[in-house]
């Protein structure tokens, strides 16, 4: 879904593809995730207090930033590790967008990585809330 993202929109927005297909896995696909790690972290631990939403949501981004680094490490050594063509989608919209904003493309991807780690706290918090209603 993200390679065809990236390969549909790169002629259309250039150097923008990044960060709007970021921001669309981040909404569609961050979004759903940690809500799903915040209702099982919830029903794994027994409680549903707010602060454990909050480490779970920074927990889940936290390891899935850590696999998908790891899985792009991988696509250097071998293809079977590159998951349907991301890996040349990514590179291409990364050099685009470096091209068109130079330093300040590193300003917006931690822009973008603040943003994502919020959304991911709130999520988890939103699961927890999710067991406190059912229970």
């Amino acid at each position: 879904m993200i390679s065809v993202m990236f390969h549909t929109l790169q002629p259309i927005m250039a150097g923008m593809t990044l960060i709007t297909v970021e921001t669309l896995g981040a909404i569609l696909v961050d979004f759903p995730l940690s809500v799903v790690a915040g209702v099982i972290i919830a029903k794994k631990i027994g409680t549903t207090e707010s602060k454990y939403g909050v480490l779970t949501g920074t927990m889940f981004l936290t390891v899935f930033i850590i696999i998908v680094l790891c899985m792009g490490f991988l696509h250097n050594l071998t293809t079977f590790f590159d998951v349907f063509g991301l890996g040349d989608a990514v590179i291409r919209g990364v050099q685009t967008a470096w091209q068109q904003f130079g330093f300040h493309l590193g300003v917006m991807m931690f822009l973008f990585l603040v943003f994502d780690y919020f959304l991911c706290m709130l999520d988890g918090i939103l699961g927890f809330k999710i067991v406190q209603l059912n229970s």
